[in-house]
C-alpha cells in the first residue's frame, strides 16, 4: 500500500478525544511502575488488525477516538522500556494509530507553504507535501515546529494541526511500508532489507503481537 493523491477517498477517521484531560485522568491508567496489561492488550488486538490491512486485508474499523485516549492519556511516554524494544506502552499505541490512519485515509496532498505560507520559518521544506517527506524532511519538521511552539505562534496557527496530522499519517506509511534509502535516509531509525528500508519498528511490532 503506498502514499499517494490517487488512493480511493475513504471516510475520514481523525477523531480526537477532549485534549485537555490530564494524563492519569483516565480508569485503567498505568501508575508510576505498574503495567496495565489490559491496554497492552488492546494495542496488541488493534496492531493485529492494522497489520493484516497493510497485509491486502479488507478495511477494519477501529475505535479510533479511543486508540488516542490510550496514546495521549493511558500511557506515560516517559516510562521506562525493555531493552529489547527501546518502546513504551505509549509509544506502541501512537504507532499502531499512525499506521492505522496511514492505511485506512487519504494522505493530505497540500505543501507547507499552503498551511505557512512560503515565508514562514514553519514551513521548514515550503514545497513539499508532508506526503511526499523523506525521513529525515519528516524529523525537521516535527522539531521545527517544537522549536518554534511560542516563539513563532504555532500553537495558534490554524495550519498547524493538519501539517502535524500530515506528519502523523506520513510516518505511519513510513513505518508499514519499506522504501529506497533515498527516502529512508537516517540511518539510526531504520532497519535495512537488501535494497529496501522501513523504519526500526519491528521489535515493537513483535512484542505485541
Amino acid at each position: 500500500m503506498q502514499s499517494g493523491c490517487h488512493i480511493p477517498k475513504r471516510r475520514r477517521l481523525f477523531a480526537r478525544p477532549n485534549i485537555g484531560r490530564k494524563p492519569g485522568s483516565a480508569a485503567g491508567t498505568e501508575g508510576g511502575a505498574g503495567r496495565n496489561v489490559s491496554q497492552t492488550s488492546r494495542i496488541g488486538d488493534w496492531n493485529a488488525a492494522v497489520q493484516r490491512m497493510w497485509e491486502g486485508g479488507e478495511h477494519e474499523a477501529l475505535p479510533v477516538e479511543e486508540m488516542w485516549e490510550v496514546f495521549l492519556w493511558e500511557h506515560s511516554p516517559t516510562r521506562s522500556c525493555p531493552i529489547k524494544v527501546l518502546m513504551n506502552a505509549c509509544h506502541l499505541a501512537g504507532l499502531v494509530l499512525a499506521r492505522y490512519l496511514a492505511a485506512a485515509e487519504d494522505p493530505d496532498c497540500s505543501s507547507l507553504a499552503h498551511y505557512f505560507g512560503e515565508s514562514s520559518r514553519l514551513a521548514l521544506h515550503e514545497k513539499v507535501a508532508p506526503k511526499d517527506f523523506t525521513l529525515r524532511q519528516l524529523r525537521d519538521t516535527v522539531q521545527n515546529v517544537q522549536i518554534l511552539w511560542d516563539g513563532e505562534g504555532a500553537v495558534a496557527n490554524p495550519g498547524t494541526r493538519p501539517v502535524l496530522d500530515a506528519c502523523f499519517h506520513r510516518f505511519g506509511e513510513l513505518a508499514s511500508v519499506p522504501h529506497p534509502l533515498s527516502v529512508m535516509n537516517d540511518g539510526d531509525s531504520i532497519e535495512d532489507f537488501g535494497c529496501n528500508s522501513r523504519l526500526n519498528n519491528v521489535p515493537g511490532e513483535r512484542c505485541i503481537d
